[in-house]
């Protein structure tokens, strides 16, 4: 059984007209196409796996480390840009969208929401309204929890067992009644790999427009640290250096 490193997307645009672009990028958890693109590649090129969540929730992982990517808001972006994008790569992920932004006017549709589905990928609930779960009462906050999750199955006819906080934001309660609701995982923000499959809570980490790249870089040595041996760093490090302006891999695990 492997660890995975969760990747969680926001809004993505296409790189035409750059002062739409720079205005549209001041929410900082919207990247461009250009920029996904770029991380796909390098993630790809160092040959660690990009898996579904599905497939590391079910234990079906082979590998000793590999990415999860996952894209969360409900955003035209999913189907428009991000699920072309991986399809023609052969990759899979999970969509998470709030109940609320559903047939909303910049919000993915039922009907998109199913193409997702019948193209391979994965769906999730972020709840109702969107808002920070755990300043509800709990009698709200179960309410959030338990209705998307019906609603959701009942428009898809797909079991949804992934939720994932608006913001990233969980604690105690949340968890215990996102267990009692049927959820099998919680996605919360927090950078850090996930390395047993039987705990409900899972870590992603968020990318926004302003994330190093060297961010992604320690957080993948950490993920391979406790499996590989030196001399696949040393083949990881000559693949990526040229990319990543590796400092990080030569520096802890080359020179020792």
């Amino acid at each position: 059984m492997g660890n995975v490193l969760i990747l969680e997307y926001h809004k993505i645009i296409d790189d035409e007209g750059e002062e739409r672009a720079n205005s549209i990028l001041r929410d900082k958890r919207t990247i461009t196409k250009r920029t996904l693109i770029k991380q796909l590649d390098l993630i790809q090129a160092s040959g660690i796996p990009i898996v579904s969540l599905k497939e590391w929730n079910n234990g079906d992982l082979q590998h000793q480390f590999a990415v999860v990517l996952t894209f969360s808001g409900g955003f035209k972006s999913a189907i428009d840009i991000a699920s072309p994008l991986l399809k023609s790569r052969g990759l899979t992920a999970t969509f998470f969208s709030t109940l609320s932004v559903v047939n909303g006017q910049s919000g993915l549709s039922w009907g998109d929401l199913k193409h997702l589905l019948d193209n391979g990928m994965d769906i999730g609930s972020q709840g109702v309204s969107g808002q920070n779960l755990r300043r509800m009462s709990k009698s709200a906050c179960q309410l959030e929890l338990e209705l998307s999750k019906r609603i959701f199955e009942n428009k898809t006819g797909k079991k949804l067992v992934f939720f994932a906080p608006p913001s990233g934001a969980y604690n105690r309660r949340l968890l215990q009644l996102a267990y009692n609701a049927g959820y099998e995982k919680v996605i919360a923000n927090r950078a850090k790999i996930n390395t047993n499959t039987s705990s409900l809570l899972m870590h992603g980490f968020t990318v926004k427009s302003n994330t190093n790249i060297s961010a992604l870089e320690k957080l993948i040595v950490k993920g391979l640290l406790s499996h590989s041996k030196t001399p696949f760093f040393a083949k990881l490090s000559s693949q990526l250096s040229a990319e990543f302006g590796i400092g990080l891999l030569n520096k802890k695990i080359i020179k020792g």
